[in-house]
This record gives structure tokens, C-alpha cells and sequence, in this order.
């Protein structure tokens, strides 16, 4: 899928260098998720002369061992479902690799006509079972789900004891041992369901959106096309309003002032003296699982946060809602609103398609993108919000019981290990424990130590974002186009210019408008508390936890993502103007820039530096 572009060369991943200090790297990692070293020459060959594209819409960090589970795991399922189960003709996946730490993707193109034809006949026959059983689909998807969930829920590291109960002897139930063992193959086993689970409809929204998009644009209205499908009221909202929901009940019960005079853990405090505050202590309780289980970005580390891990900055978006109450100002989404500009726009659209004919087919297949479309946002909800902060959190409780019996220093070192080596690593404490002997605790901690050292090495290094060769062919993959904003017309782009410092940045017209205002940088979740009512806010990727970040900010500008990714569908929900997949925007604009942000045409200017 590959050509030597004669415009711009790129690092092939066998020219960059390992980091000082982090020349071993490749052993925090799986081997099949990294670049391979020429050991395996087909494979090697393959790799150089594919495009690979740095993930900062998912990984803008560098991964830990333990992040396998999340990030490596998540380009196996996404193929498989692709490729396999879906059949999409021309596409067999996006194939992921890591390179000092860093996680880059690439497309696997069908080009024999013979094997297209045999595909497409797999395709239209499932697709079409996808669009007509579409809601008996996502009620058995939730059901099933829910299930996984449930038995998440139900994993637990027990502590060995010194005598094992007599019940072990009457119910023929082997020892504590053997439930630990099971519990942690049974947590890396349910992290896996989860991510089948997260693709198995997961396709449908992306790729409907992308017809119905090469439609309009074949017709004079593609760039309309994010705008017609607005107005979709996604579940992964739900927690927003929740938020909502508690500043409203603070300002009737007239207690607002608690949030305004005291941060994080004590407003819980304050909030405990009287009953006013107890009522609300009990709302709270009632929402925050599952909708305050929000994770701070949309990235696939095990370590991340959620709402209820950061109280500062949860209650900040409550007070930021209660003072806006306090001015009379509306704190609804104009849902109403949007799906009228939404309506006229359709028509609009309409008048432009020449024959009855296409007429129909564009409602029809408009039809169908709204029927999936909010499915796009709501998996969100019970996959990244819900399913994988519980494997987060089991995750903590492992690396808490492995503190307990001396094998680790602190909880968060559990990050440091890959998943296969928590079953050696279980099972030499359990094996010590069963026979009264010493553990390897020493080579566990040397292990870590070496691991943590080179993980803050590869910290301080800032990746290729691009990597091969540039491709001849469009790609065919609806994630890469819809989702990462990637297309052979933006790729002609990038290779004419280069991370250089300039005033105008260009990326993908996520939500429409024209909107100028100053800039706030944010590097992560927990610094959002910095963006005001009012500014524009820039930033790497953002998440469903940062919807009330969002719904402060006159507009917001992404390094990275295209017109279905999270930011653009919520920012178009929102009413707020986006531009995404920028590459640069972190890099050149600085915190009190005065910035243009065209959501029209995907265009940010630097108006004014914040040192002049």
C-alpha cells in the first residue's frame, strides 16, 4: 500500500534510535507489538515499507508493560472484527507496533479484484443483517455486556491464610491458592471479552457515516454531512447531566456556597455536618456508578483516572454549573435547537441531489446513519467507562494484595509487568505461601525498578509522529478515515509540511463555526479545571470525561482524530466549534494565544502570541 514519496521522506522504524537510558525497552513489551529488529526478514521488509501513523488520538503517552492489555490488545480486536466477522472488502485491519514506547498503526489494504468480489459477498449480506435487526442488536450487545460486567465485579484477591478452613475439606474446593490464580486469569480473560465486545457492532456507525459521506460529497455537500447527523443524544452524555443534576439540587437546597469555599475531599466533609448536605451526599451516591466511573481520556492505559479518583475536578465542573444557575444562565443542551439547524440543513442538502432517484437513496441511507449513530458514543459508556475502569480498578487490587505478601513496593508497580508474567508472578507467592518458603520478591522489585527507569526515560522523548512511506492508494479502513481523520488528500498535506513553528495549522472540520477567543493548553484531564467559561481549549485527545470541560469552552482544537472521533461528535452535540487532527496544535499554540478557530473549514489561525 506503499510508495517512496519523492516529496518528503519519512524514518522507516529500523532508522530511529533507542533512547539513552532506555536501550532495552523492547523487553517491557509484548514481542509481537514491537517493530521487528530484522531478526524475522519477511516481516522486517513488510514493516519498512507500510505508513505508520503515531496513535496520540489513544496513546498520546508513552505505555507501560501492563498497558498490553488496553492498547496492544485493542488492534487485534479491531481487525478481526474488520476483516473476519464484518468482512469489509478492501480492508483486513489495522495492524499496531510500538517504537520506544510508543504506539503507531497502519492499514492492510485487499487489492486482488477476485478476492474483493468474494469479500463484498460476505459484506452486503451481513451489513444488510446489521441495518435490519439493528436495535435487537444493541439490546442483546448490552445484555451480553452487562453480564461481563457483572462477573468483573465479582473478582476478588483473597488474603492466604495460615490454616485453611475445614470447609475446603467438606465442599472438595482445593484452597485460597487456587481462587487467586483463578481470579487473576479470570481478570486478563474478561479484559479480552470486553474488547471483543467493544468491536463486534463497533464498525457499523463508522462505516455508515463514511457512505453517506462519499455520497454527499459526490453530490456538492460532504462537508455537510457531519452537521446532518447531529442531534443524536448519545448515553455517554448521561454523566453530564448527572453533574447537572447536583447543581441544581446544591443551589435548591442553597448550599452552593460549600462548593465554592472548599475543593475535592472537603466538600464531602462539609457536606456531612447537616442534612441539607447529607441529601445531597445521598444523590451523589445514587449517580456516581456507573456514570461518575468516567476515565479522564479516551487513551488505553491501565493506570488512568476517573471522575470519582479526581474530586477536585469534578466538583470544580459542579461549580462552574452552579455559578452558571446563579447568573440565570442556562445549563441545558439546546438539543432542540440543534436538531432544527440539523433539519434545515438536510433539506438544504436535498435540493442539491439532482434526481428522485438519489433522492431516495439519501434518505434512505441518511436514515440508517442516524438509526447506528449515537451507538458511535455509546459503547463509550459501557466499554471505556465502565468495563475497563473495573479492570482498571481489580487491576489496583492485585497490585495491593502483591504489596501485602512483600512482592511489590506500591500498588501502581503492577503497571511495570506484562500480563503473562502476573501468572509467574501470582503464582511464586502462592507456591511460597502453599509450601512455606521463600519468594523471588527481590527479582520482582529489580525487574520493576529497571522497567520504571526506562519507562521515564522514553518519557522525556518526543516520537516521530510518522513513520515509512507515504501511501499510493486511499484508505479503506472507516476508522482510519472517520475516526483518525485520515485520508489520502490529508496525507498529501502533511507531506508538504513540517512541525516547523507557523501561524495557520490545518485539520479535520469536526463542528461548524468561526470562533476567535484566547487559548489554554492542556496536557491532560486533571489540568482542566484551568479552562474557563470562554476559552478555546487545545489539546492532545479528550474523552467523554471532559464533556463539561468542553461545554465551558468557545472551541476546542485537537492534535488529533477525524469527524467521528469522540471529541467532534460530543463538540457537534455541544454546539462548540472543533477543529481536529492537527498534529501540531499542542506544540504551536501556547496558553494565551489569541486563536481563530474555523470549524468550516478545518482551519486554526495564531491571531495573536500571548508574549506580544
Amino acid at each position: 500500500m506503499a510508495r517512496e514519496s519523492k516529496k518528503k521522506a519519512l524514518p522507516k522504524p529500523s532508522e530511529v534510535p533507542p533512547v539513552p537510558g532506555a536501550e532495552d525497552w523492547r523487553e517491557m513489551y509484548p514481542q509481537h507489538l514491537t517493530f521487528d529488529t530484522g531478526e524475522c526478514k519477511e516481516v522486517a521488509d513488510w514493516e519498512s515499507k507500510q505508513f505508520w501513523y503515531q496513535n496520540s488520538l489513544h496513546c498520546p503517552r508513552v505505555l507501560r508493560p501492563l498497558d498490553g492489555v488496553l492498547a496492544g490488545a485493542d488492534y487485534f480486536w479491531l481487525g478481526a472484527s474488520a476483516s473476519r466477522v464484518i468482512v469489509f472488502p478492501e480492508s483486513m485491519g489495522i495492524p499496531g507496533r510500538l517504537l520506544n514506547g510508543y504506539l503507531y498503526f497502519t492499514s492492510v489494504t485487499v487489492t486482488d479484484p477476485k478476492v474483493i468480489e468474494e469479500r463484498t459477498k460476505h459484506f452486503i449480506e451481513r451489513w444488510t443483517y446489521f441495518i435490519d435487526n439493528w436495535e435487537e442488536l444493541v439490546k442483546n450487545w448490552q445484555k451480553n455486556v452487562r453480564k461481563t460486567i457483572k462477573e468483573l465485579e465479582q473478582i476478588h484477591f483473597s488474603d492466604l491464610p495460615e490454616i485453611e478452613d475445614k470447609s475446603r475439606i467438606i465442599n472438595l474446593n482445593a484452597n485460597t491458592g487456587y481462587d487467586v490464580l483463578s481470579a487473576n486469569h479470570n481478570l486478563w480473560r474478561l479484559a479480552d471479552r470486553a474488547w471483543a465486545h467493544h468491536y463486534e457492532l463497533y464498525h457499523i456507525p463508522y462505516g455508515q457515516y463514511l457512505e453517506l459521506s462519499e455520497f454527499g460529497k459526490k453530490h456538492g455537500f460532504g462537508e455537510l454531512c457531519k452537521d446532518i447527523v447531529k442531534g443524536l443524544k448519545p448515553l455517554v452524555l448521561e454523566p453530564e447531566e448527572r453533574l447537572k443534576d447536583l447543581a441544581r439540587l446544591a443551589v435548591k437546597l442553597g448550599i452552593q456556597d460549600v462548593f465554592k469555599n472548599c475543593q475535592g475531599g472537603e466538600v464531602f466533609t462539609e457536606l456531612g455536618k447537616d442534612e441539607k448536605g447529607k441529601e445531597w451526599i445521598k444523590k451523589f451516591n445514587e449517580f456516581k456508578y456507573p456514570y461518575f466511573l468516567a476515565p479522564e481520556s479516551q487513551s488505553l492505559y491501565v493506570d488512568e483516572k476517573s471522575w470519582i479518583d479526581d474530586p477536585v475536578t469534578l466538583f470544580y465542573n459542579i461549580r462552574n454549573f452552579i455559578e452558571k444557575l446563579e447568573k440565570d444562565e442556562s445549563i441545558d443542551r439546546d438539543v432542540a435547537g440543534l436538531i432544527r439547524e440539523r433539519d434545515e440543513l438536510t433539506e438544504k442538502c436535498r435540493k442539491m441531489i439532482k434526481t428522485d432517484e438519489d433522492k431516495k437513496e439519501f434518505d434512505k441511507l441518511l436514515g440508517e446513519t442516524r438509526r447506528v449513530g449515537s451507538y458511535s458514543e455509546d459503547h463509550n459508556f459501557f466499554i471505556e467507562f465502565w468495563t475497563h475502569v473495573l479492570v482498571r480498578k481489580k487491576a489496583i487490587e492485585l497490585g495491593e494484595w502483591l504489596v501485602r505478601y512483600g512482592v511489590l513496593d506500591e500498588p501502581d508497580d503492577i503497571w511495570f509487568f506484562k500480563k503473562h508474567e502476573l501468572d509467574e508472578v501470582v503464582f511464586d507467592v502462592c507456591e511460597a505461601w502453599g509450601q512455606g518458603i521463600a519468594m523471588k520478591s527481590f527479582l520482582w522489585k529489580k525487574k520493576v525498578a529497571k522497567r520504571k527507569g526506562m519507562w521515564e526515560r522514553l518519557c522525556e522523548y518526543t516520537p516521530p509522529s510518522l513513520l515509512g512511506v507515504f501511501p499510493d492508494e486511499e484508505f479503506t479502513d472507516p476508522s482510519i478515515v472517520m475516526l483518525w481523520g485520515i485520508t489520502k488528500e490529508r496525507l498529501e498535506e502533511w507531506e508538504k509540511t513540517t512541525e516547523e513553528d507557523v501561524d495557520i495549522l490545518t485539520g479535520v472540520a469536526a463542528s461548524s463555526g468561526v470562533t476567535e477567543g484566547p487559548a489554554v493548553v492542556i496536557p491532560r484531564f486533571s489540568e482542566s479545571y484551568k479552562v474557563k467559561n470562554g476559552d478555546i481549549l487545545v489539546t492532545s485527545t479528550t474523552a467523554p470525561a471532559w464533556g463539561p470541560v468542553l461545554a465551558r469552552s468557545k472551541a476546542m482544537v485537537l492534535d488529533s482524530g477525524g469527524n467521528m472521533c469522540h471529541a467532534a461528535i460530543v463538540a457537534r452535540e455541544e454546539g462548540v466549534t472543533a477543529v481536529t487532527g492537527t498534529r501540531f496544535a499542542t506544540q504551536r499554540i501556547k496558553t494565551g494565544d489569541t486563536i481563530r478557530v474555523d470549524g468550516n473549514k478545518g482551519v486554526v489561525t495564531i491571531l495573536k502570541r500571548a508574549e506580544d
